[in-house]
């Protein structure tokens, strides 16, 4: 596999986990779940917990990887700032 293509894999899925936690996060707010309450629309707040967890899982995954994949960029930068 391409190095490119990798890289653009890993940036997708830093996105796609980042919006699931994102979403999920405001959806989980207290007075946003009991909106649809009121009007008798059951919000299944466990799923909802259940992928903000596992998204914040996999997004931690995909930013150690993409740490891992631009080590060398990190270390040359970091000799060039200090």
């Amino acid at each position: 596999m391409k190095r490119t293509v990798l890289n653009y894999i890993v940036d997708m899925g830093m996105l796609l986990s980042f919006v699931a936690v994102l979403l999920t996060g405001i959806v989980k707010f207290p007075i946003l779940l009991r909106m649809p309450a009121r009007r008798g629309v059951y919000v299944p707040s466990n799923g909802i917990t259940l992928v903000h967890e596992w998204g914040g899982a996999l997004m931690a995954a995909f930013i150690l990887l993409h740490l891992i994949l631009h080590w060398n960029w990190v270390l040359s930068s970091t000799k060039r700032i200090f």
